[in-house]
């Protein structure tokens, strides 16, 4: 007895199975170049992102951004955000970091609408926080991730002239 508990005796029984474990897990090892390459198995569509398949024929994760545009308002005149002042964003919305926002401050401003437009998932989000004049004066200066921007900018053709008049 080994502090009140009885200690049970390993029997041969217990050693052949250990060993037979050791073996099995030595022959499962495979060196690294030849395991095969990691595959995603994606419970989604393929056709609803195009191919879903990389350059080496693996499967990749869909685009973050992939059903932005359906959340999107029908025009940017729905977008009927605060045109100034102090503004703070809800938990859902700014869930880290900062949350109040001086509109009036040019670098508030931006990381205002980098948060709007990185963190909403849904249309209420755009058309409440989301000023359709403050967006397209800063339109150009955001630096939005190019598939964000590419969708909004498709949905939005107006958002890209802005865009091309800049250049």
């Amino acid at each position: 007895m080994v502090d009140g508990l009885s200690r049970r005796r390993r029997t041969s029984t217990d050693e052949e199975a250990d060993a037979t474990l050791r073996i099995a897990t030595r022959r499962a090892r495979v060196p690294r170049s030849r395991r095969p390459a990691f595959q995603f198995d994606c419970p989604f569509d393929p056709g609803q992102n195009g191919s879903m398949d990389d350059a080496h024929g693996r499967r990749k994760l869909p685009s973050r951004w992939t059903g932005v545009e359906e959340t999107l308002p029908a025009s940017l005149s729905h977008l009927a955000g605060p045109p100034g002042g102090v503004v703070e964003l809800p938990h859902d919305l700014a869930w880290s970091g900062r949350r109040s926002f001086d509109l009036a401050n040019p670098v508030q401003r931006y990381m205002y609408h980098m948060t709007v437009l990185t963190s909403g998932v849904t249309r209420e989000h755009y058309t409440s926080w989301l000023n359709v004049d403050l967006l397209r004066s800063d339109w150009t200066s955001l630096g939005l991730p190019r598939p964000l921007r590419r969708v909004w900018e498709g949905h939005f053709p107006e958002l890209a002239s802005v865009r091309a008049e800049s250049d």
